[in-house]
């Protein structure tokens, strides 16, 4: 038996369902407005990841919302062995065909090393970035025309890439520097990774591999949460450093842009341990 001072069932699932629409609607705003512009997808607790997948009918966006790692887990990431990687694509979106034209390799680890000085036979430790083996490999993209955009940034041309040989000739290739059979996999390092790990993981789909699993760092995720009113580019990140982003106006390289992300690698970790401090 319901009193009057009990909120009827009834009453209280209309109330819910209200609430729950509601809330539906904001959330498909804000996911529009994030989708919209992509330096507001980094919070101060959480951040969005979008991407797009492919459908029976076609193609959705997808808006996930992850917790940010801390800054000491950023840091840790920041300090060990690292595959800086990068790539250049036809377009921006693989679930739409777009594919892959170079992917860039770079290892990397930032720590401590001896350094002996054979004139003077001193011996001091330092910090400093270590540089390994380098990975540049250029693919035909199926045949497919780069976009405008594309274009513009990386200048690579359809008669150019149609000269290369199709991705799948790498694929085992990739795999294997990605995803070694023996020892552990590394952890991949880019900036706005998720775009190229999207890009990689296409590729790798259409030859039959499954999805990367890698640990990753992404140094703009990094770059949005230490200067969250600054532009996220890779550009901005250089600017900001101090790190000399060469003839990058003009065009794009993926060992290249490798090569810029390493550089901003130091930059990164002093100013998380300033903030730790």
């Amino acid at each position: 038996m319901i009193t009057h001072t009990e909120i009827h069932p009834a009453d209280e699932l209309g109330n819910v369902r209200l609430q729950i629409a509601a809330l539906r609607l904001k959330e498909r705003r804000l996911t529009t407005t994030i989708v919209a512009d992509r330096e507001l997808r980094v919070g101060q607790d959480s951040y969005a990841e979008v991407y797009e997948r492919k459908t029976a009918t076609g193609v959705e966006t997808v808006v996930l919302s992850r917790l940010l790692p801390t800054l000491e887990e950023f840091l840790m990431l920041l300090k060990g062995d690292l595959l800086i990687i990068h790539t250049e694509t036809t377009g921006l979106f693989p679930a739409r065909g777009d594919c892959m034209l170079s992917l860039g390799a770079l290892q990397a680890h930032y720590g401590w090393y001896t350094l002996i000085g054979v004139l003077h036979g001193s011996i001091r430790d330092e910090r400093r970035l270590n540089i390994g083996e380098e990975y540049l490999r250029h693919f035909s993209g199926e045949g497919r025309a780069s976009s405008p955009e594309a274009f513009k940034v990386h200048g690579i041309t359809d008669e150019w890439a149609a000269s290369k040989a199709p991705f799948s000739v790498r694929a085992d290739e990739v795999m294997e520097l990605l995803c070694p059979e023996e020892g552990e996999r590394p952890v991949l390092c880019g900036h706005n990774i998720p775009f190229d790990i999207a890009f990689i993981n296409a590729e790798l789909g259409r030859c039959g591999y499954s999805t990367l699993d890698n640990q990753t760092v992404d140094t703009r995720l990094i770059s949005k949460v230490l200067w969250p009113t600054e532009k996220g580019s890779l550009d901005a990140l250089c600017e900001r450093l101090g790190v000399d982003r060469g003839d990058r106006d003009q065009r794009q390289d993926a060992l290249h842009d490798c090569h810029l992300v390493a550089k901003c690698i130091p930059g990164l970790v002093a100013e998380i341990e300033k903030r730790l401090a």
